[in-house]
């Protein structure tokens, strides 16, 4: 997490790959702005075992603050 700010910079954890082998993911995270109060990272980049894997980069973002009741109930 930033010192500063309190947001998060780099997240690593062991994952599974798509071929069941496990490696050890960093996500580092960039560019924050702001959407509707929330500050958002923009730009990400993970590597698997130091090697790029992703990069991703957020051009839009919306919060929504208002749902209709049942969105999260169980299915019937």
């Amino acid at each position: 997490f930033d010192k500063e700010t309190g947001l998060p910079v780099k997240q690593t954890a062991t994952v599974v790959g798509f071929q069941g082998g496990e490696f050890t993911q960093e996500t580092t995270y960039h560019d924050y702005k702001d959407f509707d109060g929330l500050k958002k990272a923009t730009k990400t980049r993970s590597t698997r075992d130091g090697q790029r894997f992703v990069d991703t980069e957020v051009t839009e973002f919306k919060v929504v603050s208002d749902l209709p009741a049942d969105t999260f109930s169980e299915p019937k």
